[in-house]
């Protein structure tokens, strides 16, 4: 409910600021987008990781990491079964729930900052993040992406108040949830309540929707997909404790989202609508040549 108030509070922010005339063309340059939304996450269940020669990739359980024992020494973890503590649990759930890329659904937040050039082409940074309630579990993305406006090819930007664009986009994400906490006890008995992260690179592609309410002021939807290439799992953040994965989890992310778009460049009047064609101005009556 508080994502649908904020959704119905930028869309009202935005028909006031825009009150003061009908909707025109926007000058090319720099524009604001602020979104909200939903995400959906699917991903990995038990990601296998490289024992870099220096564990076996099994020993009574599926690898997990090394660490350096009080002495000095190496010593590699694994998820062992666990018969100690109510109903015994397999080494191998144990290893799913511990080890996964399937975290981060919830609500979604998003801004981009871009630069439209002559209608055609948009570059833009973007950030995102979603995920559950008090950050108990969830990502976030940074990410450079261009965005193709095909519309621009049969009608220009001056002529009309929609959008239709395409966009693609690379950067580095990263994600951090909470196992079960009885399972992480049995791994980690010293720190029962310490969140497990993966980084690494994504790909993101998607399609968006704008519609201009005044010179300055367009509300829009992206519906957005993210594709996260985690590289490497963190245990411990603050003991450094890492391990890389064999190879990259499939994981996948649905995040649409609602927006707001304030353009900041100087503005042009559109003139009717109605005097145009799809290919461009019409001659109407008591129109100049």
């Amino acid at each position: 409910m508080r994502s649908v108030r904020t959704v119905v509070s930028l869309v009202a922010a935005g028909l006031i600021v825009g009150s003061g005339g009908g909707a025109r063309a926007i000058e090319d340059g720099f524009y604001v987008a602020l979104g909200v939304g939903a995400a959906s996450a699917s991903g990995t269940r038990g990601v296998r990781f490289d024992t870099r020669g220096a564990c076996a990739s099994d020993d009574g359980g599926p690898y997990l990491w090394a660490e350096a024992d009080a002495d000095g020494a190496l010593r590699c973890v694994y998820a062992r079964d666990d018969p100690t503590v109510g109903e015994p649990v397999a080494a191998e759930d144990i290893f799913r729930e511990m080890s996964r890329t399937r975290f981060g659904s919830g609500a979604a937040a998003q801004v981009r900052l871009g630069w439209n050039i002559r209608g055609h082409v948009s570059l833009e940074l973007v950030a995102m993040g979603h995920g559950k309630a008090r950050a108990s579990e969830g990502a976030a993305h940074l990410s450079v992406q261009i965005r193709w406006h095909p519309a621009e090819l049969s009608i220009d930007h001056d002529e009309r108040a929609w959008d239709f664009n395409l966009f693609y986009g690379t950067g580095y994400s990263v994600g951090a949830y909470h196992p079960s906490a009885r399972l992480q006890q049995e791994v980690q008995p010293d720190t029962p309540d310490a969140r497990k992260a993966f980084e690494g690179l994504h790909q993101a592609a998607g399609v968006g929707m704008l519609y201009q309410l005044s010179p300055h002021v367009a509300v829009g939807m992206d519906l957005r997909f993210i594709f996260p290439q985690y590289l490497s799992w963190i245990v411990d953040r603050g003991e450094g404790i890492r391990s890389l994965t064999e190879k990259t989890p499939r994981t996948v992310i649905f995040a649409p989202t609602v927006e707001l778009v304030f353009h900041l460049g100087r503005a042009k009047e559109r003139a009717d609508p109605g005097e145009y064609s799809v290919r461009g101005p019409a001659r109407v009556a008591g129109a100049r040549p």
